[in-house]
């Protein structure tokens, strides 16, 4: 038979020296993500957010970005990349766009900034470049 040793949870990566201690203690060492009392906290969690919890805005979830990573170019991202890393290739793929009237994205943002008209830079390019058209005619009034 074997014999059972205590598991002590410990957050990962753990440093030698820990893991020596820890060892020499007898004890066995898991992952801090596997330790059942966090996983109940986790799941009380997410039950009071699926009642009535906020729900997070467009671009907050990993997935929700690359849904939108797939859409702009049109092939599926690396799955090592982070929402950040995802969010910052988008927004750099957005920058390059062209509207009808051949100016890109980057162009008609810094037009509108100079004209100071607020605007959403979430906003699709034709809507944009509709934006700045209408906020050159009233400047030229």
């Amino acid at each position: 038979m074997t014999k059972q040793r205590e598991v002590v949870y410990e957050p990962h990566p753990v440093t030698i020296e820990r893991k020596r201690e820890l060892l020499a203690s007898g004890y066995k060492i898991l992952d801090a993500r596997f330790d059942p009392a966090r996983q109940e906290e986790t799941a009380e969690d997410g039950e009071s957010s699926k009642d009535g919890g906020s729900k997070p805005a467009d671009g907050d979830h990993l997935s929700t970005a690359r849904a939108r990573y797939l859409e702009v170019f049109g092939k599926r991202p690396f799955n090592g990349w982070d929402l950040e890393t995802l969010n910052a290739k988008i927004a750099e793929a957005n920058q390059e766009e062209t509207a009808t009237n051949g100016l890109t994205r980057r162009q008609i943002s810094a037009d509108l900034e100079a004209m100071q008209v607020e605007f959403d830079a979430n906003d699709g390019l034709e809507d944009l470049a509709a934006l700045r058209d209408l906020a050159r005619e009233e400047r030229n009034k």
